[in-house]
């Protein structure tokens, strides 16, 4: 039998983008662009997801870090 886990769903950018907390998601999100936010989307569905944000030229150290702080 397939266990089910809730784990979040984390999106988290690539080089120079941005997450989140960042004045310019609310106008483009990074996730969804043109269709709006994926994120939003997911937790209208009851999924827990967050787009994070780590420095824009931040290196993959600091990414997992990040969502370390999270768990």
């Amino acid at each position: 039998m397939l266990e089910v886990r809730n784990y979040p769903n984390i999106f988290v950018h690539g080089m120079l983008g941005w997450g989140e907390t960042d004045k310019m998601y609310d106008k483009m999100p990074y996730w969804g662009m043109i269709c709006g936010s994926l994120v939003d989307k997911l937790e209208k569905r009851g999924l827990e997801s967050y787009a994070i944000k780590v420095g824009a030229l931040a290196t993959s150290c600091a990414s997992i870090l990040c969502i370390k702080r999270l768990g």
